[in-house]
């Protein structure tokens, strides 16, 4: 028997919620002091090993102002479209447009990033 939660990666969770965390400029420390966890136990759900709890992982989510869909799958639901978290993530400002704009400005990043490396590698 396959339970649903067999299909749940820790370390895609762990990764999502470290993304989260950094994006909103909060420390490991800062974010454990908040939801009364142990830093070590935060640092473990970042990295994998551990997997948080549901009430857990909605107090992260209500903590980091983003969906416990978002600390799952790495997207959220706006209208119906699946938006890249991601894109979210380097410009929160995307929030509300069509997913295919939202493509569209992560791929435009993704060649200003490999643009800015290309001139450092000639330098």
């Amino acid at each position: 028997m396959q339970y649903y939660y067999d299909n749940v990666d820790p370390k895609s969770i762990g990764s999502y919620i470290r993304t989260a965390r950094e994006s909103r400029k909060l420390t490991q420390k800062t974010l454990s002091d908040d939801l009364s966890l142990d830093t070590k136990y935060l640092s473990e759900i970042e990295r994998g090993i551990s997997l948080p709890s549901l009430p857990l992982l909605i107090a992260i989510s209500d903590k980091l102002e983003v969906s416990v869909q978002f600390l799952i799958r790495g997207t959220d639901e706006i209208n119906g479209e699946s938006i890249s978290g991601e894109t979210l993530f380097y410009v929160p400002e995307a929030k509300g447009i069509k997913e295919d704009d939202h493509k569209m400005i992560l791929r435009m990043l993704k060649d200003i990033v490999k643009s800015v490396k290309k001139n450092q590698n000639k330098n």
